[in-house]
Parts: structure tokens; C-alpha cells; sequence
């Protein structure tokens, strides 16, 4: 390569650098955790990932097969990649740096300790509540 097609991508790279500023900075501290089971929970997720240093965020979104989960710092984050593939109610979850910065859900299920199902079944038995009281 010539000396100056290396300067020109050198150039390249650093002005994309900049233009990530810090989003690019903040992505490095989040993983993303893919192929969950509907039972998984923040919980859950916070106990198998603390391992490795502070969690600052942990959710789950509207979709339910997809966290994103915080580090305070990007070296922490790089360590739970090493739970790539970990085994954790009857699937292997895939783990890895965000590829893109987390929108949160659009309620705050995600935090609750009760599993989908549950929630489902509060939210009919309510619904059935009112039905009965309508009558």
C-alpha cells in the first residue's frame, strides 16, 4: 500500500472516530443477549452477568428475545462476552457487544419478577373481572 493511500485511510477512520464520539464510547459498555426463553428475567440476567463488574442497566424488550444490559465500564462489558453460548433455561443464549444503543421498552415489564405467562394470566383475569362487573 503507498504511503499515502495508508495516510488517507488513516484520515477515513479518524474523522468516523469522531463522529461516533461518544455514542460509540457508550455502545463499548453495553452487550446485547439474544435467544432467551420467556422465562428469563432481569433477575436472572443481572445474576448470571454480575459476575464480571457493575451492571448500571438491565432490560428486556418489547419483543422479550432480546436484553440489552449495561457495564459501567467498556473492559466489563468485554468480559461477559465470555458467556457467549452459556446455557440457561434450555437454550444457549448469544452474547455479544450492542451493535446498536438500546431503546427502552415501552412499559416497565421488563422489570418485573413475574414471568410473561403470569402477567397474561393477571391481566385476563382482570379483564374477566370487569366483564363481570359490566353485566
Amino acid at each position: 500500500m503507498r504511503h499515502e493511500d495508508a495516510q488517507a485511510l488513516q484520515a477515513h477512520a479518524q474523522s468516523n472516530k469522531g463522529s461516533l464520539g461518544s455514542q460509540g464510547a457508550a455502545l463499548k459498555k453495553f452487550i446485547q443477549v439474544t435467544n432467551m426463553s420467556p422465562r428469563h428475567t432481569v433477575v436472572h440476567l443481572r445474576q448470571i452477568f454480575s459476575f464480571g463488574g457493575t451492571i448500571v442497566d438491565c432490560f428486556i424488550t418489547d419483543s422479550k428475545n432480546l436484553a440489552y444490559i449495561e457495564y459501567s465500564k467498556p473492559e466489563e462489558a468485554t468480559a461477559a462476552l465470555t458467556y457467549n453460548h452459556i446455557f440457561s433455561f434450555g437454550r444457549l443464549l448469544n452474547v455479544e457487544i450492542a451493535k446498536s444503543l438500546p431503546q427502552k421498552p415501552s412499559s416497565d415489564r421488563s422489570s418485573s419478577s413475574l414471568p410473561m405467562m403470569m402477567q397474561q394470566a393477571v391481566t385476563m383475569s382482570l379483564q374477566q373481572l370487569e366483564l363481570q362487573r359490566d353485566k
